[in-house]
């Protein structure tokens, strides 16, 4: 019970994702009934997931053959104010669902541009393109000229069709359940501790990590502090 604490309290992922992220790494009797028993279990997840039951179009994309070259960008809020930010920046990769989340104090065009460029320009180089919805801060000229000096094209959804941009929209929701359910008021400082959760939980569309995608391999997690390296 312990371990699994560990581990699933990082980000509560689902069921499938907590049996395969723990039984990669650990064994004993009985172990994914276990786990799976425990996870149902989880009051956090009860408390701050949803149930969905319905079913909508699948929403099409064009072939993205390489890594961090199509990024989907969006801003999530407002959330109780946490050390000055209540709103974020949320910036995902569409070919490995890399996902960086950056607080904001503010969602004006000046701090959204600046953050993109400040934590994923700079971290992982220019993207070829850039998703984002019609909000004012994306359509913003200042946005458009950082854009271009940094050679992006930008591709805006409809306000009517958000489907376009369903990627980023299921990921909010995972984002926002594993934020609920830390249950911390200081969100901004178990932010980091639920992106290390999303990024090490496998996907199962891909049987790998986030972290695998970009990597190559998982990435160690504290629960595996007792192990030699």
């Amino acid at each position: 019970m312990h371990t699994f604490q560990k581990f699933h309290s990082l980000a509560h992922p689902g069921v499938k994702s907590t049996v395969k992220q723990i039984a990669s790494r650990f064994i004993w009797l009985n172990i994914r009934k276990d786990i799976t028993q425990w996870a149902k279990s989880c009051i956090h997840c009860q408390q701050n997931k949803i149930n969905r039951h319905t079913r909508a179009q699948i929403a099409t994309y064009k072939e993205v053959d390489d890594r961090l070259s199509v990024i989907h960008i969006d801003i999530i809020g407002p959330f109780p104010t946490s050390e000055g930010k209540k709103y974020c920046l949320t910036c995902i990769d569409r070919f490995t669902c890399w996902i960086e989340v950056i607080p904001l104090a503010n969602v004006t065009a000046e701090t959204v541009a600046r953050k993109f460029y400040d934590h994923w320009i700079s971290r992982f180089g220019m993207p070829y393109r850039v998703i984002t919805d019609q909000g004012s801060q994306f359509r913003s000229e200042l946005f458009k000229n950082i854009g271009v000096i940094c050679g992006l094209k930008v591709c805006t959804t409809t306000a009517y069709h958000p489907q376009c941009n369903g990627k980023i929209e299921r990921i909010h929701r995972t984002l926002k359940a594993a934020i609920r359910a830390r249950n911390s008021i200081k969100w901004t400082q178990t932010l980091s501790t639920v992106l290390l959760g999303l990024r090490s939980a496998l996907r199962a569309d891909t049987n790998y990590t986030i972290a695998q995608m970009v990597y190559g391999q998982p990435i160690r997690l504290p629960g595996e502090f007792f192990e030699k390296p």
